[in-house]
């Protein structure tokens, strides 16, 4: 095997990556070489670095005499050996203990098999903890740890639409029969294995994942901002070129068959724990009280928190850790999976149980401060608290609370401090701030995206284009409505930044406010937490839950 190392950039990252792979070498049989790729770099000491280490006859060096780009000199390095598999391997990638042999075994796993890509904290599909997000790249102690935990779990390959090439094992004889990358049309880099692996599919191969090998990458080191441009020019190219591949992948998406793989990493990670409580101290990012937040929206991605989701056929809760390598993320089915959701909270270091919110709360949930012996508190931001009725006594369970916070006057519970002995606690937080006469600089898309409200946002972010205002729309997370949001060039995602939590990367971005466009808000509204997390103006609709919390009504903007 020829492991192929393209470098332009980033000294520290690429050593840092040539040393992993040299490493490793004797933890792997795979007889392989390393062959690093050197694109006419404008970094004298890596020149210098690269050139010590081919002397020593620990790499295999290629010069480009001028700058080829990443496709180009992939292609130099895969014809060198032509009867030798490939793997592409970024210059800022880190790899661990026997990586080429498990990731060798799963492409040969099958005839049929093309490529193989293994998991990654930034790889899209095979990203972990969460498919198709950038995670922050662990350290090298932390990687080693997730690969071993990876080899341990021992999950199978999994069928995928496309490889990503940070790290992509390809078979020689696919090769030979799909051709090498496209010089000819596609700009430089960025969807060149897309390309490759819908041509290959296209000729009845297919691609895996590898979720049993970890490979950390940073992202970003060699074509910085010039990343957006080469995306969009490639992937206009790759549509008209493979105009069913979208429908596929958005299909596969939805499948999310690498799921059960990356619950079983995660799993590794939670006995890994349990076994550890000196590890869980050092991983456990917060000091002090460890409360666990419970609610129907996850404005905050750096809290410990439980989420419930409800859709036409089941509900589920989504638990998120904030260990300080990755997050550690489970999801359990409701009432099915109860029981292994208190086992698991039970090993995890939560000292309160903050209800904010009880709008469509799965009644189980309210068993857990019994079952696990732990005091709650309602900090609810519903604009009613739920009434008795036939399935839960919601008096008892307020009756039982350490202290209840109404969400200001908008609170609608009857007789509530007479039936129970909690204390009831009144908000007297003021309203929310209001922006001056003018146009925010950068808002934040306070709303969940669904048929109806992305549309909305579409055509706003299309009005704030033609309109050349100097306002961007930031937005939270990814969703399917991201790119043709992108695509108008007035939104903007926010940064996954590693250790900075939400709020820290909404005010580095200049969030100076949130907008809602849903018509009539209800209990649970992702808007107004957002806006009191962050400290800034909501601009909303009017209407009764929007006036008791302040919010400015959506006609005092100028593009309104």
């Amino acid at each position: 095997v020829d492991v192929l190392i393209p470098v332009y950039n980033g000294l520290n990252e690429t050593l840092e990556c040539i040393n992993s792979a040299l490493e490793a070498r004797k933890r792997n049989r795979t007889p392989h070489r390393l062959v690093v790729i050197e694109d006419a770099t404008p970094v004298p000491a890596l020149a210098k670095a690269l050139k010590v280490l081919a002397g020593k006859g620990r790499i295999t060096l290629l010069n480009n005499p001028v700058n080829l780009g990443f496709i180009r000199s992939m292609n130099r390095g895969m014809a060198l050996s032509p009867g030798k598999d490939v793997v592409w391997l970024n210059a800022d990638t880190r790899v661990h203990g026997d990586w080429l042999d498990r990731l060798r075994q799963a492409a040969y796993s099958d005839a049929s098999i093309a490529s193989a890509t293994p998991f990654t904290n930034n790889g899209e599909l095979m990203s972990f903890p969460r498919s198709q997000i950038s995670h922050g790249m662990p350290s090298a102690a932390e990687q080693a740890e997730l690969d071993d935990l990876a080899r341990n779990t021992q999950s199978t390959p999994v069928d995928i639409e496309t490889g990503c090439g940070f790290c992509l094992y390809i078979k020689r004889e696919a090769l030979d029969t799909v051709g090498y990358l496209d010089e000819l049309h596609l700009a430089r880099g960025y969807g060149e294995e897309t390309d490759w692996c819908l041509r290959a599919r296209s000729l009845g191969w297919t691609h895996v994942g590898a979720p049993n090998v970890f490979v950390a990458h940073q992202g970003g080191i060699s074509f910085g901002a010039e990343k957006m441009l080469r995306v969009a020019q490639n992937n206009a190219v790759l549509r008209k070129r493979y105009p069913d591949a979208s429908a596929r992948y958005q299909a596969f998406c939805l499948r999310d068959p690498i799921k059960p793989a990356r619950d079983a990493l995660q799993r590794a990670r939670l006995a890994l724990l349990a076994r550890n409580p000196g590890k869980q101290q050092r991983e456990w990012p917060a000091r002090g009280k460890k409360p666990l937040h419970l609610s129907s929206s996850q404005a905050n991605d750096a809290r410990f928190s439980l989420t419930w989701q409800h859709d036409t056929h089941r509900t589920w809760v989504s638990l998120q850790a904030p260990l300080t390598a990755l997050p550690l993320t489970l999801d359990f089915e409701l009432p099915q999976d109860f029981d292994k959701l208190v086992e698991t909270l039970r090993l995890l270091p939560q000292d309160e149980l903050v209800f904010e919110s009880l709008h469509r709360c799965p009644t189980d949930l309210c068993r857990l401060p019994a079952l696990l012996g732990t005091p709650y508190r309602i900090a609810c931001s519903d604009p009613h608290l739920p009434n008795n009725d036939a399935s839960y006594d919601w008096q008892r369970f307020a009756s039982e609370a350490t202290s209840i916070q109404p969400p200001r006057q908008a609170l609608q519970y009857a007789n509530a401090t007479a039936r129970h002995n909690s204390q009831l606690l009144t908000d007297d937080t003021p309203a929310l701030p209001k922006l001056p006469a003018g146009l925010p600089r950068a808002i934040l898309i306070g709303d969940n995206l669904d048929a109806t409200t992305g549309r909305q946002w579409l055509a706003l972010a299309r009005q704030l284009a033609r309109q050349a205002l100097p306002t961007v729309l930031l937005a939270k997370a990814e969703t399917p409505w991201l790119k043709p949001l992108q695509a108008t060039g007035t939104v903007q995602l926010l940064p996954p930044l590693a250790t900075f939590s939400f709020a820290e990367r909404a005010k580095a971005a200049g969030c100076e406010a949130v907008l809602s466009l849903t018509e009539n808000p209800e209990a649970g509204w992702p808007a107004a937490a957002l806006s009191a997390e962050l400290g800034v103006p909501l601009y909303a609709n009017a209407g009764a839950v929007a006036d008791t919390l302040g919010a400015t009504p959506i006609t005092q903007l100028p593009f309104y």
